[in-house]
Parts: structure tokens; C-alpha cells; sequence
């Protein structure tokens, strides 16, 4: 696997903060410049005002339950100088359509890979290690989000991978990318499962977890229903429910069984580093429908035997995987 040092990655980034709030200003501030120009590219969509109005609905609920996270991005649009309604209205919309993602794990749950797909978002995404209130998270991150959307894996020891579903039964609800960002913070799937089937949502993500002891997590969710199952090694997941939540199902193209069948095809109980390399870069069903496809901005893999994180971004290809050292785990 060919690897550098992470301090050559150029677009890598380090927030410390003493609140949510706080952690908001700095990556608002550091990221100012691409936050304003990714912002104008989402404006220019149709439908902006809209889409605010929308929006608007549903803080009050999302205030309720997340208080801490509205802050952030009160934060993050005070340091880039955005309007807070426009990148509260991102997080709503972020991700409503194009499929987005794969993520495969092995070597008894202590291996995941994962592609991220997002057509468009070469230049709006950087690797940030962020730290606050005692826990720390790496993580692929979308400039005007929340974070916790891509994949990530933070300090209690569990590693989150998100990927896009496509429920029917959408409804005004708490954004399922403010959902995304608290699964991040994850100490136990199955109590915050518990919590996530009350909580009112616009949609579902599939959420994918992994832990220091090999188990591994995954949640199935839509706007109104979700299941929460622990699969064993090897697994796959891409853009299309494997649950009985399929009934719910509102994807109509092929791209997600396509990838799925090429890595149920590859994927096996043991790998290396090189053959996880191999399957995520994989061209071989062409740029719609090959792993690595015309939207992959970036691969991810994380071997916490190794306490170690691979990341490749399209935007600094020459670079190839770069290794970060996950000395923030913890030790038992």
C-alpha cells in the first residue's frame, strides 16, 4: 500500500474546542473560502427560498433534541460569514439525491473500507481531527456540514460509515445529516438506537459500526421506521436497504446492486491492506457503476489492528493513501 506521512496531506486539518459552539467559529473560519463557493453552487439549484422555508420547520425540533449541534452551525456560519438560514438549509438538503457510497468490512469486523461518492464535491471535502469535550474525531468532512455524513471514527473506539438510502416515506423531520453527525459520537450503537426510533426525521441513512472488539452495528433507518442489526464479517453496504425495510424502497437505478455484487464477488473473511486497496478502486463496471466511479472523491480505510487510517482524496491523487496514526483510541 503505498503510503506518505499525513502532514503532506495539504487539505488535513486540526480543531481543538471547549464547546460546540466554539468548534463552529474555528472550522467556519478555516474553511470560509470553499463554505462561500460550495454555498452559491446550492443556491443556484432552484427552489432556494423554498427550500429555507423548509428548512425553517424544522430548527425548533432539531434545537430540541440537539441543541449543541444547531450551535456549531451557528458557529461555523459566523466564522465563514454565511447567513445561518442558507447553511442550515445545506443540512437539510445535502445528499437528497445520487447515490453515495460503499462500504465493505472484514478481517472479523477490525477492517472496513469505504468509497465516498459525491458527484460535484471533489474540492469540498478535507480530512479534520477534531476534538471536544474529551472525544476526539477523524473524519472525511463536507465543507457547510456537520460532519459525521462521510466516515469517521472517533475516541470511545467505534468507527461510523454513512451511505445514502432512498425511502418513500420521507416527512418534515430532524435532517438525517444532524442524525449522521451525533451517530459520529457514538459510545453505544444500541442505546442510541434506542433513542434514534423516537426522534422525528426527514429520512434515513444506513449506518454502518464498527468497534475495537470486532463487532459490528448496522442501522437500517427511513423517516418512520429503522432496524438496528449486528451482522457479522465479511459485510457489505451500499445505497439500497438489505433489511426488510426494502419495502420502503424508492431507489430505482442499478448502481448500488452493481457495486454490492462486485464486492460480495471480492470481498473475503481475511484481507490485506493491498486487496481492501484493490476493491475500492475497482473500474471495472464503468463510471456509473464501478466502485470507483465518475462521483468517488475519496476511499477511507481504517485497521484498528494496526490502530491505523488509510485516506486517499481524488483531490490530491499524486499522494496516493495516507497513513494517520489513531493514537487516540483507546488502549483496553
Amino acid at each position: 500500500l503505498d503510503l506518505v506521512l499525513n502532514f503532506m496531506l495539504k487539505n488535513y486539518y486540526e480543531f481543538t474546542a471547549t464547546n460546540n459552539f466554539n468548534l463552529g467559529l474555528q472550522m467556519g473560519r478555516a474553511f470560509a473560502h470553499p463554505s462561500r463557493a460550495r454555498l452559491l453552487r446550492y443556491k443556484k439549484t432552484g427552489g432556494w427560498k423554498k427550500k429555507i422555508a423548509a428548512a425553517e420547520k424544522v430548527l425548533a425540533l432539531t434545537e430540541h433534541q440537539f441543541p449543541h449541534l444547531v450551535e456549531e452551525l451557528r458557529g461555523y456560519a459566523l466564522g465563514a460569514k454565511i447567513n445561518f438560514g442558507d447553511i442550515w438549509t445545506v443540512n437539510l438538503f445535502e445528499d437528497s439525491t445520487g447515490d453515495k457510497c460503499t462500504t465493505i468490512i472484514s478481517n472479523g469486523g477490525r477492517l472496513l473500507g469505504h468509497s465516498e461518492d459525491f458527484d460535484g464535491a471533489k474540492n469540498d471535502i478535507a480530512v479534520v481531527k477534531k476534538t471536544i469535550g474529551g472525544l476526539t474525531i477523524l473524519e472525511i468532512f463536507y465543507f457547510n456540514t456537520l460532519g459525521g455524513n462521510a466516515v469517521s471514527i472517533n475516541s470511545s473506539g467505534f468507527v461510523h460509515a454513512a451511505n445514502s438510502l432512498f425511502p418513500a416515506d420521507r416527512q418534515a423531520g430532524i435532517p438525517h445529516n444532524v442524525i449522521a453527525r451525533w451517530l459520529s459520537e457514538t459510545k453505544n450503537p444500541v442505546a442510541d438506537f434506542a433513542r434514534l426510533k423516537k426522534i422525528s426525521r426527514d429520512s434515513g441513512y444506513n449506518h454502518n459500526f464498527i468497534n475495537l472488539r470486532g463487532q459490528i452495528f448496522n442501522i437500517e433507518s427511513t423517516a418512520k421506521h429503522a432496524l438496528l442489526s449486528e451482522v457479522s464479517s465479511p459485510f457489505i453496504h451500499t445505497n439500497h436497504y438489505l433489511s426488510i425495510l426494502k419495502k420502503y424502497e424508492a431507489y430505482k437505478k442499478t448502481s448500488s446492486f452493481r457495486r454490492y455484487d462486485f464486492a460480495k464477488k471480492h470481498l473475503a473473511e481475511k484481507m490485506t491492506l493491498q486487496k481492501i486497496k484493490y476493491i475500492l478502486g475497482d473500474v471495472s463496471e464503468g463510471k456509473t457503476n464501478s466502485i470507483r466511479n465518475k462521483e468517488t472523491v475519496g476511499n477511507v480505510i481504517i485497521d484498528l489492528e494496526k490502530r491505523a487510517a488509510y485516506i486517499w482524496l481524488l483531490r490530491e491523487n499524486k499522494k496516493g493513501f495516507v497513513r494517520f496514526e489513531l493514537d487516540f483510541l483507546p488502549r483496553s
